[in-house]
């Protein structure tokens, strides 16, 4: 492991999966595996179709649409070992964190994203839409980079595709979706030295973002325990949804009904470093750091923006981390409803 020679010595090398991942449809797998070459830094899934509409003013974008197309997104090394596990609209979310004040989107889909009441027209429209999966911390000093050229390592990817009932409100069954996936890799080679051996990145660590579902059991304080493991916590997502088509916001001017009043992070039961009340200022300043608020009413608590040596939590520091969401009590909790926190650690 040699970061200043591999950076000297390598070339990067942007390439696509000759294989083409048919839509499996709703609630389908599709599973490919890498290839065993280089070091892979990036992956990006764009899945590229069309969406039918079969009838006039009975279909709207529910608050899923579009990136929900993908509703689990798993990449490991088998035995179970997932260090992403996630969906697509954290994803999206975690674009807007890594890609700020990007004003242009050159995906393609009817609607807007995050949905509305608009109804669309009968007819047949074009679907493109685009994931990045950022497998290294970063593209200039490659930390985290995942090691492919091992004929033990067997990397493979496995795509959940959402179902049309929970992308669209009205009929949803007048909407059918159809398509491909396509997956583009950014690796770079594995230089030699004059000795013969490889030299690296610094693959010693690993870039993991996973998903924590938990329940949400009613209104008022409801603490959400964080997955306590080894590293260095670097962000937190948190997205509340009362079912599949309805979250929980902390935009100013929700509805009672949806509303999240307080949002803070607390540890060691006494300690309360993080505490936005009301939640709205969570939001303003994700909208300061990222350019507006971040997708699919997800707040985010972010230590890298700043000062990551100085703010970062070292989870095994730490005991009893959680964040505390205070749930406005005119918020009707059915069973089922759940808070979803996406760890983004570095091990």
């Amino acid at each position: 492991i040699d970061p200043a020679s591999f950076a000297a010595l390598t070339e990067a090398q942007d390439q696509f999966l000759a294989q083409t991942i048919a839509d499996p449809g709703a609630n389908g797998e599709a599973s490919f595996s890498l290839p065993r070459a280089g070091v892979l830094s990036k992956l990006k899934v764009t899945f590229v179709g069309q969406v039918v509409i079969s009838a006039a003013a009975a279909v709207n974008p529910g608050p899923r649409w579009p990136y929900g197309l993908i509703n689990r997104f798993q990449m490991g090394a088998g035995l179970g070992n997932n260090p992403w596990d996630t969906d697509g609209l954290s994803l999206r979310a975690l674009y807007a964190t890594d890609h700020p004040y990007v004003s242009v989107n050159p995906d393609e889909f009817p609607g807007t994203m995050g949905g509305d009441a608009t109804q669309l027209a009968a007819g047949t429209y074009p679907l493109v839409l685009s994931w990045d999966v950022p497998v290294a911390v970063d593209e200039v000093t490659l930390i985290a980079s995942l090691f492919l050229q091992s004929s033990s390592n067997y990397v493979n990817v496995t795509l959940t595709r959402e179902a049309e009932a929970n992308l669209f409100g009205g009929t949803a069954a007048d909407a059918t979706i159809s398509g491909n996936f396509y997956v583009q890799l950014t690796r770079w080679k594995i230089p030699v030295d004059s000795q013969g051996r490889l030299v690296l990145p610094d693959i010693s660590r690993v870039h993991v973002f996973n998903k924590v579902p938990l329940p949400l059991l009613g209104t008022g304080e409801q603490p959400i325990p964080v997955q306590r493991t080894a590293g260095v916590l670097q962000r937190l997502f948190v997205r509340a949804e009362l079912t599949p088509t309805s979250f929980l916001s902390a935009l100013p001017g929700t509805a009672d009904t949806a509303l999240i009043d307080r949002i803070a992070l607390n540890y060691g039961m006494t300690e309360t470093p993080k505490d936005f009340n009301p939640a709205s200022v969570l939001v303003g300043i994700n909208a300061e750091d990222y350019g507006s608020p971040l997708p699919y009413d997800t707040l985010v608590f972010d230590t890298l923006k700043r000062n990551p040596a100085r703010d970062a939590i070292l989870l095994q520091g730490v005991t009893d981390l959680q964040t505390k969401l205070y749930v406005d009590s005119g918020v009707a909790v059915p069973a089922g409803a759940k808070v979803n926190l996406f760890e983004e650690i570095l091990v």
